[in-house]
């Protein structure tokens, strides 16, 4: 017991010895850009140590919270589970493997690596990590929870702008608007750039149709352009007639999630108005077969873009689908269609027109 005690002390302290004899690893993102270590290169020497003690579970502790660090999200994970293995018992790993899986957005399992913390007798008992589990919780729409580590968070730090925000933002879930207000115009008397902040009051003023103001506060945000900004963005320019302009910010949107339905509509949208069909095509056929139904005049429009694609076949298959949706004003849409694409020719008949 004596020499697996002994073996464990030295590979910490080579580990130590590997990260310039600091007391501390420290893995932020700050420390690493004020560049007083190369990320890469401490991974490198991590490797070393493990591949001459592959039971080292703190260096797969340290080399998992570096992955995570430059976004090796499956690799972190894979080293910290063998970690776990290792050391079950150990709630640093614990931690670890939640924050990893809530990265790679595997949220129930981030809040199972928490709770198994909890049933060890352990205490989140920092307002970093009771923030942490606050997010998850409201993640998964468990406020109950959310709101017990967001009032541990609010004891020990209560005036933390992130303390606040996320009492503002559990608020705005139960729908009192103004109670969210008083907290963020708090927290803007404290940090006047608070991204997050700033997003969401804009988010409340667009909803009130403050568009202007919308505006002028997405226009402080200057880190941290989310993928809510972007959508914010394209939708307060829409509605100021930039349409031009908003679709940049609906691609912005799609880099940062390139999956998104709405994006995708008002992209497709946008080309159909150019009659940049093809480009219409590629963005409506990249909506959910499940999420079409939902926009207004899809099948429709995207039946015209095969059209206009000399694609007749595609074309009557989806006028079919827009005539089952709503049989009533297909015809006086397709009108309006053919109207704003062809307006000089506005007699000559659409070959997808119901005979």
């Amino acid at each position: 017991m004596i020499i697996i005690k002994w073996r464990k002390h030295i590979s910490k302290c080579f580990i130590l010895f590997v990260f310039g004899c600091s007391p501390v690893v420290e893995t932020s993102e700050e420390f690493a850009i004020n560049g007083k270590f190369d990320i890469e290169k401490s991974i490198e020497y991590l490797d070393k140590i493990i591949d001459h003690d592959r039971g080292n579970a703190d260096a797969l502790f340290q080399r998992s919270k570096l992955e995570l660090q430059i976004k090796k999200t499956l690799k972190a994970k894979e080293d910290i589970l063998t970690a776990i293995s290792i050391d079950p018992e150990n709630t640093d790993f614990l931690m670890l493997k939640a924050q990893i899986d809530a990265e790679i957005g595997q949220n129930e399992e981030a809040i199972n690596s928490i709770e198994s913390i909890l049933k060890k007798g352990e205490n989140l008992n920092t307002v970093e990590a009771q923030l942490f589990a606050t997010n998850l919780y409201l993640n998964v729409n468990n406020l109950n929870k959310a709101e017990y580590f967001l009032q541990q968070a609010a004891l020990i730090a209560p005036g933390l702008p992130e303390v606040l925000y996320n009492r503002a933002r559990l608020a705005m879930i139960r729908h009192d608007t103004a109670k969210a207000v008083i907290f963020y115009n708090v927290i803007l008397k404290k940090d006047s750039t608070h991204s997050n902040t700033l997003i969401d009051l804009a988010e409340i003023n667009l909803k009130r149709s403050n568009v202007d103001s919308a505006l002028v506060l997405l226009s402080k945000v200057n880190t941290d352009k989310p993928f809510k900004y972007n959508v914010l963005l394209a939708e307060s320019l829409t509605k100021k007639g930039f349409a031009d302009s908003a679709s940049k910010f609906w691609g912005q949107a799609l880099l940062l999630t390139p999956r998104d339905a709405r994006s995708h509509y008002e992209l497709g949208k946008h080309y159909y108005s150019k009659n940049l069909f093809q480009n219409a095509i590629t963005h409506f056929t990249a909506v959910l077969e499940n999420e079409r139904k939902g926009y207004k005049d899809f099948y429709l429009m995207l039946a015209y873009s095969y059209e206009q694609s000399s694609d007749s076949i595609r074309a009557a298959q989806y006028m079919e689908r827009a005539r089952k949706i709503d049989s009533n004003v297909v015809i006086h849409k397709i009108l309006q269609h053919k109207h704003l694409h062809h307006n000089t020719d506005i007699e000559k008949p659409v070959s997808i027109l119901p005979q």
